[in-house]
């Protein structure tokens, strides 16, 4: 148990925020940071001004901004981390949701700069142990949470035929830019057994990679 406490404590510390930080706010963020910020704040603050006045005229260049921001942050992240774009590019696509891989090489990086004591295998065997015995649910599947949802989405629904076709393109443009906002800062929440999934696929990379 104590080779997995110690494994996932550094894994635990990879998350996503720490993986922006970097990119955002630090000094090793440097001068882009403040393009990314100000983007940020122009989508959020465009997006809740021209709900007053609604428009082709603002919901054009809304989306544009919000697609250069999206464009950005992405070229962002390269820069910052390109000591391991430049050698796993490949990996770093194909497992480039929730910023997986990016973020199993900032763990092998801390375990390999670390005085680290432990073994994979042991962290294995108790992953596995938990993921028979975990009894957590997902917070979604609660009736109150699901009964929640599609109140809201019964209400949203209901107010759709009221709304003018400006409005509507303004609220899909805005949506469009809530989903990668959630999906690039955010990330999904997870449950505890898809937590133990992945970090058991750290490990089994580590143990491959032979960095432990």
């Amino acid at each position: 148990m104590d080779s997995f406490l110690r494994f996932y404590k550094e894994y635990y510390s990879v998350s996503t925020w720490a993986l922006l930080r970097p990119v955002y706010v630090g000094a090793s963020a440097g001068a882009n940071a403040w393009t990314l910020i100000s983007l940020l704040l122009v989508v959020i603050a465009g997006g809740v001004i021209i709900y007053f006045k609604p428009g082709p005229w603002a919901t054009i260049p809304f989306g544009l901004v919000a697609w250069f921001w999206i464009a950005e942050h992405f070229r962002a992240i390269e820069r910052t981390y390109q000591r391991f774009y430049a050698p796993h590019s490949d990996r770093l696509r194909f497992y480039g949701k929730d910023y997986q891989y990016l973020r199993y090489c900032l763990f092998r990086e801390r375990i390999s700069n670390g005085q680290f004591m432990g073994s994979i295998d042991d962290a294995l065997a108790h992953v596995d142990t938990e993921l028979q015995t975990e009894t957590s649910t997902p917070v979604s599947s609660h009736p109150f949470f699901a009964g929640t949802i599609a109140l809201l989405f019964g209400i949203a629904g209901g107010s759709v035929g009221a709304w003018n076709a400006e409005i509507t393109a303004l609220t899909i443009v805005w949506l469009v830019v809530i989903v990668a906002f959630a999906y690039m800062l955010l990330s999904l929440s997870r449950t505890p057994a898809s937590r133990l999934k992945e970090f058991r696929r750290f490990l089994l990379w580590l143990k491959a990679d032979g960095s432990a």
